[in-house]
């Protein structure tokens, strides 16, 4: 928490209640609450989210793709056995 001049002093249970209904405002506007990592990295709880599913979503078009070379390749070799 930023420092304050010494005349006006907060009272950290009730940051924490303010903090706490801004949160609860954000998903009943339907919105990801944001995380304490994504504050101190500067990404939104949303940003993160879509990240981790763009990078499983490639990990899976990944495998997909060593798969179908596999069955390409397998696909070559029985074509081969045929032809003989």
């Amino acid at each position: 928490m930023p420092g304050l001049p010494t005349s006006i002093s907060l009272d950290p249970d009730k940051v924490s209640d303010v903090v706490d209904s801004l949160r609860d405002l954000l998903v009943d506007m339907g919105r990801s609450a944001p995380t304490e990592d994504s504050v101190a990295h500067g990404v939104s709880a949303d940003d993160a989210e879509q990240a981790v599913e763009a990078s499983s979503i490639g990990r899976v078009r990944g495998k997909l793709d060593q798969a179908d070379e596999l069955l390409s390749r397998l696909s070559r070799g029985t074509d081969a056995e045929a032809g003989e």
